[in-house]
């Protein structure tokens, strides 16, 4: 009681203080690791949440990272055949960190239009491998849509709508066909909270 008391009394004479202290270091932070370089008010804005995505996809890549060496860990290698290529997270978080270097020197036109390519070019592949009606793939699909919208405009939402709609056709005509044989042992196994995981990053980064 007596410890509840004090801290009541501290944060009444200085919680002034500690408000200014935190906004002060989040405007310090803003600036030196998001805020955009560039001529005009509308390319520092897709300037700024194209940093704040870059970032977001820095720590996320970083966290898969770390769990899926954990799961190596834990299953002593034995993932040959389920997920992603083991070389395919490390690889895009290094594209990342530099493409955030290059945005914050300034290149936004060029670093977005690769960043918007990074995500279709993994999405593409796992509704190849592992189904057109894979549901991540097609909301990764959805994200890339709205993101080119925001970071570029409007004519290359419509070129990425257009590119990712014909990329889903040509998938399914291809599996439906049986020229290539998709892994669907995921439409079998147990739902996991892993699953919810994934869609709620994404849904979080379409609310970015």
């Amino acid at each position: 009681m007596k410890i509840r008391t004090c801290l009541s009394d501290f944060a009444r004479k200085h919680g002034h203080k500690l408000d200014g202290t935190l906004v002060l270091f989040l405007k310090n932070l803003i600036k030196k690791w998001i805020e955009p370089r560039g001529a005009t008010e509308d390319i520092r804005r897709r300037g700024f949440i194209l940093n704040v995505l870059l970032l977001g996809s820095i720590v996320l890549l970083s966290s898969a990272w770390v769990y899926v060496l954990q799961r190596m860990i834990r299953l002593h290698g034995e993932t040959e055949g389920r997920g992603a290529p083991l070389w395919l997270i490390p690889s895009l978080l290094c594209i990342f960190v530099v493409l955030y270097i290059f945005s914050r020197r300034g290149y936004h036109f060029l670093s977005s239009r690769i960043f918007i390519f990074l995500y279709f070019i993994p999405s593409s592949y796992s509704l190849y491998v592992w189904g057109a009606d894979l549901p991540q793939g097609l909301l990764m699909y959805a994200l890339i849509i709205i993101m080119s919208g925001i970071l570029v405009g409007t004519n290359f939402s419509i070129f990425m709508s257009a590119l990712c709609s014909l990329t889903l056709l040509f998938i399914s005509f291809v599996q439906i066909q049986h020229i290539v044989y998709p892994l669907v042992y995921w439409k079998e196994e147990s739902f996991r909270y892993g699953d919810s995981f994934l869609s709620v990053v994404t849904f979080f980064i379409i609310f970015m």
